[in-house]
This record gives structure tokens, C-alpha cells and sequence, in this order.
């Protein structure tokens, strides 16, 4: 069997990394309001939430204005042992809708009680003392999607782990939980801070399957395929 159709049909099963919907943990999908979406996200950081359904180039979204951010639950890690032991893949597509400023823009927070992971963009001086704020690159611009991703790996620096960013899926870097600043909180947290607004089409944390369990239905898969050859032969 030719990589490509091997390829082609591990991506219409769910199999390839950043493509499954297996293994979803907690998700924001277009605009629907997060507090009734899932009962794990909840409003909170400036005080009554400014939010409201809306759309950005025909795609809709959900709108935080002002000092304002959605949280999931506190013991999200706690819950979900399989997080930290198989690893994670947390996504955002999100806009700025004006220039980012002050210190709580950012596409999203995650922490996972050891370890709090800032990122995105603000200009080159942000927090540059904080070693948990990920200062990667410029933000894309205003009324611009991006899709902001980050993936923690168990295995990576040796087994402590790490977490690569990736925009727009380039690839950024690499960080190790030893440059990262730790955090006793358990949380996901998407918002910003001062007078910006964002809109948010996705928010969707992963945990990735076990290699196991991704052999075991690739075989499903291919005799599936094998199995349907044979009937149209």
C-alpha cells in the first residue's frame, strides 16, 4: 500500500496527531456560549463578562471584550491522570480584534500544577522576566485567525517533559518544564487583559492516544480496506 493512501486513511479514521477527536478532554467550538457548552468552562478574571456570540470573516465565534477570560475547571489534570502520563495537545483559533496590550493578552494560559505555560503574543518587551509567559514571535495582526497550538510531550528532555509552539502549523520551539515557571494551579485559561477583544472559534484540549491503541485501530483500519477490496473484486 502506497504512505500517502496508508496516510490519507489514518486521517479519515482520527489516527494522526492534531486530527483526532479521540481522547477530547474539554472543547469551545464556534459561538456557543462556553458557560453553557460544557459545564467545566466558567467565566471569570475582571468581573462580569462582556461576551457575546459573533463572527469574523463569515466565521463564528465567541467575543470577550475587556479585562474578561473562560476557565475550565480546577482539577482538570487531577481528573485526567492520562494528561500528564500520555501527553497533550492544547489548540486555540482565535483573533485579535485590536492591538494587543497589557499583561494578560495572550491566546491562552495553561497549568497543569506544576508548571504554567503563557503564550502567545504581545510586543518583545511582555513580562520578558517571566519565565512562564512564551514570548514566540509578533501577533498576526487585528481581525486575523490564527490556529495557536501547543503539545506537551512526557518523554521529551529526558523524561521531565516538554512543550513545542506551534502557529499556524509552523513549527516555533521547543521548551522544557526546567524553563518554565511553576504553578500550583490546574487550569486552562483563554482571556486577555485591559481594553483588547479576541474572538475565539476553537478551544480543544487532546490527551494523545496511546501508540498502542493507535496500532491497534490502523490494523482495524486497513483490514476494513483490505475486506472491502475483496468484496468489490
Amino acid at each position: 500500500m502506497k504512505m500517502s493512501t496508508l496516510v490519507a486513511m489514518l486521517a479519515a479514521l482520527g489516527l494522526l496527531v492534531g486530527t483526532s477527536q479521540a481522547g477530547v478532554i474539554i472543547e469551545h467550538v464556534g459561538d456557543n456560549d462556553p458557560a453553557v457548552e460544557d459545564a467545566r468552562w466558567f467565566y471569570a478574571w475582571g468581573g462580569p463578562p462582556t461576551a457575546y456570540a459573533d463572527s469574523l470573516g463569515g466565521e463564528a465565534g465567541w467575543r470577550l471584550e475587556g479585562s474578561n477570560g473562560v476557565y475550565a475547571e480546577s482539577n482538570l489534570f487531577t481528573d485526567n491522570p492520562g494528561l500528564l502520563v500520555k501527553g497533550w495537545i492544547l489548540e486555540a483559533r482565535m483573533a485579535f480584534l485590536s492591538p494587543p496590550g497589557g499583561d494578560n493578552d495572550t491566546a491562552f494560559l495553561i497549568q497543569d500544577g506544576t508548571t504554567g505555560v503563557h503564550t502567545f503574543w504581545q510586543d518583545p518587551n511582555w513580562n520578558t522576566t517571566s519565565p512562564a509567559v512564551v514570548n514566540l514571535a509578533a501577533y498576526p495582526g487585528v481581525d486575523v485567525w490564527g490556529d495557536y497550538r501547543i503539545e506537551y510531550d512526557p518523554a521529551g528532555d529526558g523524561g521531565n517533559g516538554d512543550f513545542s509552539f506551534y502557529l499556524n502549523d509552523t513549527f516555533l520551539q521547543t521548551r522544557t518544564r526546567g524553563e518554565l515557571e511553576p504553578n500550583g494551579n490546574e487550569r486552562i485559561r483563554w482571556s486577555h487583559g485591559g481594553s483588547n477583544d479576541t474572538i475565539w472559534s476553537l478551544v480543544r484540549l487532546t490527551e494523545i492516544p496511546e501508540p498502542a491503541s493507535m496500532t491497534l485501530l490502523a490494523i482495524g483500519g486497513l483490514a476494513m480496506l483490505r475486506r472491502r477490496r475483496t468484496l468489490m473484486t
